[in-house]
């Protein structure tokens, strides 16, 4: 499980924090926010916080039921690894900061997105779902930052109770 969340940390290292924030659409399966303010008042909403809380209780949930023992192991790899961790959210915070595209605010969101993406890239053995690795990080890797979800809403009983797929939607990318 440790090398797991070193190679993990080692791939949160290198993705280059939003650097192209505002560029055109980069895939079929991303929405383009076009408009800045809009783009960082869905960072905030209640759907997306709520998107991104279902697909880490899902994965919790996965990631327990597959392999209770290593998942037990997540506080104390998670302990160890916070320096490294919060070296990345630093830097994301800065990066976002410094971008002339981006506005200033409470960026403590950025921080409980890389925490989740740590444990998916490290568990991905027992997270089938996928959704930070699939979805999230090669938007982030292409220097964007997803901001949204459209689509249907996840409700409670998906992450906890359901072996349903992701409802089918699309992300939304500044």
């Amino acid at each position: 499980m440790k090398s797991h969340l070193l190679t993990a940390l080692d791939e949160l290292e290198a993705i280059p924090w939003y650097e192209h924030l505002g560029q055109p659409a980069i895939d079929t399966e991303t929405i383009f926010v076009r408009d800045m303010k809009l783009a960082f008042e869905s960072l905030r909403s209640p759907e997306w916080t709520g998107f991104k809380l279902m697909l880490r209780n899902r994965n919790y949930r996965d990631a327990a039921r597959a392999d209770y023992h290593g998942f037990k192991l997540w506080d104390s790899l998670a302990r160890d690894a916070w320096p490294r961790v919060d070296g990345v959210i630093k830097n994301a915070q800065a990066k976002l900061k410094q971008n002339p595209m981006a506005l200033s605010g409470d960026l403590s969101v950025i921080g409980t997105d890389i925490w989740a993406l740590a444990f998916e890239l490290t568990y991905k053995e027992t997270c089938p779902l996928a959704a930070w690795r699939n979805r999230l990080l090669p938007v982030l890797n292409l220097g964007r930052m997803p901001c949204g979800w459209v689509g249907p809403e996840i409700d409670e009983r998906w992450a906890g109770a359901s072996d349903d797929p992701l409802p089918a939607g699309k992300l939304l990318v500044f």
